[in-house]
């Protein structure tokens, strides 16, 4: 969310839910804050498996790495897609190593182009780690807030690299969000079909935590490739811009009639929608500008 909100108040999310962990000289230091929200992190989820310094880890070890497989293997009644986690010890070396060392490049080389990503990706998340799997490209879960899987494609140029970091660090903070403000009134309904809505970046209808996810998320890539991209490029982890306006447009809409309709969103969520939908319609705007000056 950080080309939604800004920095600022991403910042205050973390700082919130770490105020009992720190002292108020921490809350406004980069390591002071680190050390509260790793401690916050530990406490709310004690079976995570934690970084043992204020450094991101990009995990080597195979005994850390079966033990997230298994974190982000776990099913639930919500989840709607299987993405079959392998074990990165059956896959070479090589393309463990290859995974990890793109996915350091990137956050380095985004970081030197954007100070504020460089800020909330280093404070927000703990650990990287790479396992193979057939259904998706990386991914961050709910039950190990902090904590990020990679799967690049071979075929990824720069950009796709930056858009995952971006892409996950939306759902991190998304993830926290709910915790400070809460997101849903009724999580029992979750799985109900009656309250699905559609998805951004898949193009159907999911439940509404994954919907409203997505909404957010292509929100937010669409104003990173805005924002702090400009050039254009051939995207292959996410539709290109002018399709996914289209797609983003259709799932906010949708999750917004949904929560209303069946009472499942509270106020904040309500409003975080409107300001996706605000940005996206400015956005859409601009370039039907450009292209009837371009005929």
């Amino acid at each position: 969310m950080l080309n939604l909100l800004g920095l600022r108040q991403n910042l205050k999310i973390i700082q919130v839910l770490s105020k009992s962990y720190c002292t108020e000289q921490d809350l406004i230091n980069y390591q002071g804050l680190k050390k509260g929200y790793k401690n916050f992190l530990r406490e709310i989820q004690p079976d995570v498996p934690h970084s043992k310094t204020n450094e991101i880890n990009f995990v080597e070890s195979n005994e850390l790495t079966r033990s997230f497989v298994s974190i982000f293997g776990s099913k639930s009644l919500l989840d709607d897609v299987d993405y079959d986690l392998g074990n990165s010890q059956i896959e070479s070396n090589y393309k463990k190593n290859f995974a990890l060392k793109k996915t350091r490049s990137a956050m380095i080389e985004l970081g030197e182009k954007y100070e504020s990503f460089k800020w909330l990706f280093n404070l927000a998340m703990d650990s990287v780690f790479y396992a193979p799997s057939q259904m998706a490209k990386g991914g961050t879960t709910s039950d190990a807030v902090g904590v990020l899987w990679v799967n690049p494609s071979d075929n990824w140029n720069k950009i796709d690299y930056y858009e995952l970091l971006i892409h996950e660090l939306c759902h991190t903070m998304i993830f926290l969000y709910e915790w400070q403000c809460g997101i849903f009134s009724n999580k029992n309904r979750l799985t109900d079909s009656e309250t699905f809505a559609m998805s951004a970046i898949r193009g159907k209808r999911r439940p509404l935590d994954k919907a409203y996810h997505s909404a957010i998320v292509a929100t937010e890539i669409l104003m990173f490739r805005k924002n702090i991209i400009r050039d254009e490029v051939q995207h292959v982890l996410h539709p290109e811009t002018h399709e996914l306006i289209s797609m983003t447009l259709v799932s906010l809409k949708s999750v917004k009639n949904i929560g209303i309709e069946k009472k499942m969103l509270n106020e904040r969520a309500i409003e975080m929608l409107d300001i996706c939908l605000s940005k996206l319609k400015l956005m859409e705007g601009e370039i039907s500008h450009v292209h009837s000056h371009q005929k």
